[in-house]
């Protein structure tokens, strides 16, 4: 992925990001849309705001809240090609927590977030008023221990193979929850150089 494709689809709030799906043509196996990030906010957490900017970071998948989402017709892949936790154990030049980048290795393959999205209308920002949009999120899961030295609390669920996406875009919820754990120790990276991925997926 080029540099401008990863200034592009850099994960931001209210910016548009790829996904791929499980078509419903019989002619074609998966499409390739944009969405915006944050699936819908539950109610409880939105009592006295005007706005919902949504959730990105899925975690708690058995909440109700998450169970009209788990059929295939709204699972999706979401492309990375390396992902960020601002480090515990480390600062930057601000004195702030620095934050650190993660890929399967340094040259940084593609792999997927195990996203789930929806078309959803809602008020994300005041001045844009109500709009309707395809919105995402992904599954986070344990962090692994290349992520927990810097964030101990959670990482993305990653899936790096093509059975793991076919699992994930087709299979029953059964089997597909199953793929909600961290990536293994040894196929993943910490990047050397965090300040030159600042263009890169950011979490």
């Amino acid at each position: 992925m080029s540099y401008r494709l990863r200034r592009l689809f850099a994960f931001k709030h209210h910016r548009l990001a790829p996904l791929s799906f499980a078509s419903s043509s019989v002619h074609v196996d998966r499409e390739l849309v944009t969405a915006r990030r944050g699936m819908p906010t539950q109610p409880k957490f939105l009592e006295g705001k005007k706005t919902d900017p949504g959730v990105t970071n899925i975690r708690n998948v058995s909440s109700p809240h998450w169970w009209r989402w788990q059929g295939v017709e709204n699972r999706c892949l979401v492309p990375m090609t390396s992902f960020s936790e601002y480090s515990d154990i480390e600062s930057n030049e601000k004195g702030r927590k620095a934050l650190k980048w993660f890929a399967l290795s340094d040259i940084q393959p593609l792999a997927f977030f195990a996203g789930i999205w929806t078309n959803w209308t809602s008020v994300r920002k005041a001045k844009e008023g109500e709009v309707t949009a395809d919105i995402f999120g992904f599954l986070t899961t344990d962090a692994n221990a290349v992520v927990r030295p810097h964030h101990a609390k959670a990482m993305p669920a990653i899936l790096t193979e093509p059975e793991q996406f076919e699992v994930w875009l087709k299979a029953p919820w059964s089997e597909a929850k199953e793929l909600q754990g961290p990536l293994a120790d040894d196929a993943l990276a910490v990047l050397p150089s965090p300040g030159a991925q600042s263009a890169a997926t950011a979490l």
